[in-house]
C-alpha cells in the first residue's frame, strides 16, 4: 500500500510539468490565433459574406426621471451584480486550468490511439498489446512535438498579414517565450517520468 502511494506520488509530480506544458501550449495557440486575428477575420467574413452586410438601425435613447429611491435600487443591483461577476470570475480561473489540462490530455492521447493501428498497419506489425502500448507513447511524444513547433511557425508567418496587432520583434519574443516554456515542461514531465520509472501510459 505504501509502495502504491508513493508511485502515485511520483507520477502526479512529474504529470504536474505536463499539467504546466499543457497551460503553456494553450497559450501558445491562443497567441499564434490572435497574431493571426485579421486572417481568421477573413476567412470568416468569407465562409459568411453577409455576416458584415447587417443594417445597423440608429438607437432611441429614452430619458427618463429617476427618484432618488430608484437610483439607490439601481446601485444594490449593481453591486449585487458586479459581485456575481467577480465570483464568476474567481470560478472560471480556478477551474479553467484543470478544463484545458484534461482537453489537451484527451485530445493528444486520443489522436495517438486512433493513428496507432493505422500506422501498425502499414508498418506490417501485430497490433497486440505491447506494440500497441509502445508505439502509442511514441505517438503523443511526436503530436505534443507537433503542437508546439506548428504556432511558433504561424506566429512567425503573422508578418505577412495585412494589419499587424502587435510589433513583430515583441510578437516573436512573447512565441519563443511561450514555445520554451512548452519545451521545458514537457522535457521535465518526461525526464522526472524516467528517474521515477513511471509507466508510459500513466504520463498525461
Amino acid at each position: 500500500m505504501a509502495e502504491e502511494v508513493k508511485n502515485n506520488i511520483k507520477k502526479s509530480v512529474a504529470n504536474l510539468f505536463g499539467a504546466f506544458g499543457y497551460l503553456a501550449l494553450s497559450m501558445q495557440w491562443l497567441w499564434a490565433v490572435a497574431l493571426n486575428f485579421s486572417l481568421v477575420k477573413s476567412l470568416t467574413l468569407f465562409v459568411s459574406p453577409g455576416a458584415n452586410d447587417q443594417v445597423v438601425k440608429p438607437a432611441v435613447t429614452a430619458v427618463a426621471m429617476v427618484d432618488s429611491g430608484s437610483n439607490v435600487l439601481l446601485i444594490f443591483f449593481g453591486i449585487i451584480f458586479v459581485i456575481i461577476m467577480v465570483a464568476l470570475t474567481i470560478f472560471i480561473l480556478i477551474k479553467m486550468p484543470s478544463t484545458i489540462v484534461n482537453a489537451g490530455k484527451k485530445a493528444v492521447h486520443g489522436a495517438a490511439e486512433n493513428v496507432t493501428p493505422l500506422v501498425l498497419r502499414a508498418q506490417h506489425k501485430k497490433d497486440n498489446k505491447q506494440n500497441h502500448k509502445k508505439l502509442s507513447a511514441r505517438l503523443v511524444i511526436i503530436l505534443k512535438i507537433a503542437l508546439v513547433i506548428i504556432p511558433l511557425i504561424l506566429s512567425y508567418t503573422s508578418k505577412f498579414t495585412d494589419s499587424q496587432m502587435f510589433d513583430f520583434d515583441i510578437a516573436m519574443i512573447v512565441a519563443i517565450w511561450l514555445t520554451g516554456s512548452s519545451i521545458i515542461f514537457f522535457v521535465a514531465q518526461y525526464l522526472l517520468a524516467k528517474l521515477f520509472e513511471v509507466k508510459k501510459q500513466d504520463i498525461l
